[in-house]
């Protein structure tokens, strides 16, 4: 690991973000490098700082919540990786907002420790959703998917089995108006399963889009699709 590579992962290492391996290799390299330790020490300096940022006392499991909605899009892990100090206060704000949405969730009966209840389960179990199948433009594909949409949330759940793991690309969603209007949706990955779970943030004005698609870009995505789509979801059934 290099000194930048280094730098990069400082923000996440300082909130105790990162996986087992990427903290062993920045120890490694923090070990002779004084000035990426004086960095260090002015991150847990804002980090030691945090509790102050939120009225009320987080509850225990933050951390971990914190870490599961980090490791639910790769979209935002890719943003958070490519600068320090955005990456930084990108965490932070999310440390701040996920603190306050759990502890509004939480009130002072004996049920004090169940879980908050998941955006994606409630679009996908709320009654008023509708559902639309997700369609393979190659034939010989064995894609199974469905893209659930909630608008009283405004959000959806596109989820899809099948999909391969790529490299240095991403999956991205696409809500088309017409041949020039489009929405980006985000890029979104699979797990090692090939399963996609990806919660989206519907356009303003969803009601006038006519389809949704998927297409295959380069990693973080595209302004606009450079591929055809792989999937596609009728909106105007």
């Amino acid at each position: 690991m290099n000194q930048e590579d280094a730098r990069t992962l400082i923000p996440l290492y300082a909130l105790d973000l990162l996986d087992a391996d990427e903290q062993a290799a920045l120890e490694q390299v923090l070990a002779s490098d004084s000035e990426l330790r004086t960095e260090l020490e002015q991150y847990h300096a804002i980090v030691d700082d945090l509790p102050l940022l939120v009225e009320a006392r987080p509850a225990p499991d933050i951390r971990d919540k914190l870490q599961s909605r980090l490791q639910q899009s790769k979209r935002r892990t890719l943003w958070l990786r490519r600068g320090y100090w955005g990456a930084f206060a990108a965490a932070i704000i999310l440390f701040v907002l996920t603190s306050i949405y759990l502890l509004a969730g939480v009130d002072d009966q004996d049920d004090r420790d169940e879980p908050t209840p998941d955006l994606v389960q409630e679009v996908l179990q709320d009654p008023e959703s509708r559902a639309f199948d997700v369609s393979a433009t190659d034939e010989t594909a064995s894609f199974i998917g469905r893209l659930t949409i909630d608008s009283q949330t405004e959000h959806a759940v596109l989820w899809v089995d099948g999909l391969q793991a790529l490299d240095e690309q991403d999956y991205q969603l696409w809500f088309v108006k017409s041949d020039t209007e489009r929405f980006d949706a985000g890029v979104f990955s699979v797990d090692e399963d090939n399963v996609a779970t990806y919660l989206v943030d519907l356009p303003e004005d969803f009601e006038s889009y006519l389809a949704a698609g998927v297409t295959i870009e380069p990693e973080g995505g595209s302004e606009d699709p450079t591929s055809d789509p792989i999937l596609l979801v009728d909106l105007t059934q």
